[in-house]
């Protein structure tokens, strides 16, 4: 039996890759490749998505006994390659829990890499910054760690060869037809016939301005948890897309953007140069006009707009819905 293993990263398009194959798991199973349930069996829902089981097994003091007891019943119902995806996998360097059942199984591991300072802003808001209130304080931590390629991908070359890992830009000029699902087609299906497919994924995990976070950061009033995006599901449903569309605002200064990435570029050449030997550059250059740099009166000013929109929002709703009533 084959494995073929998407490990991440997160804030990559893993969701879009696994609505994609939960969407098309049945002409996955056509074409000989077989996507478990969110448990790793075959008699269940399949969501595409296998992070909170890995998370799980993590913890385990004997790493692999459980992942290995699974494979072994699928290997011995005669399954010919099975998908994986759990994204949460990139997170920790855990390629040694990995390590025996590379030596029991071919495997092939699909990464997606982004340029970091993006990577970690957006980081910070999906995640981070529910917990968290100073975005500064957290962006010296977690850029120790977070969109360390080069450590991650050596992390994993010690247990498997390097030509077995694919390791894919997330640029969207990068990808097969410029649509990371087309791209992550060809890793899971290699030759076949992508007519038989729907790729219609639609919008998931939209990015919201950034100027609403430093509003709401670390409030546990709004936030149960990282994984609660209540809060911005309301700013949606009030809002439209006013506040996903348009440049991206920046909650730091272009010295600021560029000394962060300028931390990471030994390890962006390293990469480079053993995995994308072709290119100048890895990563596309920073280009601030991408970006909305605004002062600390411009930053208020927009944020004092979002708020009256949320408020004028509910007003019409409240006065429609007392219109129903009379």
């Amino acid at each position: 039996m084959k494995i073929k293993l998407h490990i991440g990263a997160n804030k990559t398009g893993s969701s879009a890759i696994q609505r994609f194959i939960r969407m098309n798991a049945a002409n996955f199973q056509k074409f000989g490749v077989t996507v478990p349930d969110v448990r790793l069996n075959d008699t269940g829902v399949v969501t595409g998505e296998h992070s909170f089981l890995f998370e799980s097994f993590l913890e385990d003091d004997y790493p692999g006994v459980q992942l290995r007891e699974k494979l072994q019943m699928l290997a011995k119902r005669g399954y010919d390659t099975i998908a994986i995806s759990a994204e949460s996998l990139s997170n920790e360097y855990r390629a040694d829990y990995f390590g025996p059942i590379f030596a029991e199984y071919d495997t092939e591991v699909l990464l997606y890499i982004r340029r970091q300072d993006d990577l970690l802003l957006s980081t910070w808001q999906q995640w981070s910054s529910k917990r968290e209130t100073n975005v500064d304080d957290w962006l010296e931590r977690a850029k120790v760690k977070i969109g360390r390629w080069d450590s991650l991908i050596r992390s994993w070359e010690e247990y498997i060869a390097s030509d077995q890992i694919n390791v894919k830009l997330f640029e969207r000029r990068e990808m097969k037809n410029q649509n990371i699902t087309h791209d992550a087609f060809d890793f899971f299906l290699g030759d076949a016939d992508p007519v038989e497919f729907d790729f219609s994924v639609g919008e998931v995990n939209p990015s919201f301005s950034d100027l609403i976070v430093p509003l709401v950061s670390g409030n546990e009033n709004i936030f149960k948890n990282v994984h609660d995006n209540g809060f911005y599901e309301l700013v949606r449903e009030l809002t439209g897309d006013q506040f996903i569309s348009g440049k991206r605002v920046s909650l730091i200064s272009q010295g600021e953007r560029e000394r962060l990435l300028s931390s990471f570029a030994e390890g962006n050449e390293w990469v480079r140069s053993h995995y994308f030997p072709e290119k100048e550059l890895l990563f596309s250059p920073l280009d601030h006009s991408r970006y909305a740099y605004y002062s600390k009166e411009e930053m208020l000013t927009e944020q004092m707009r979002f708020l009256t929109t949320m408020i004028a929002s509910i007003g019409k709703r409240f006065v429609t819905h007392e219109s129903k009533l009379n």
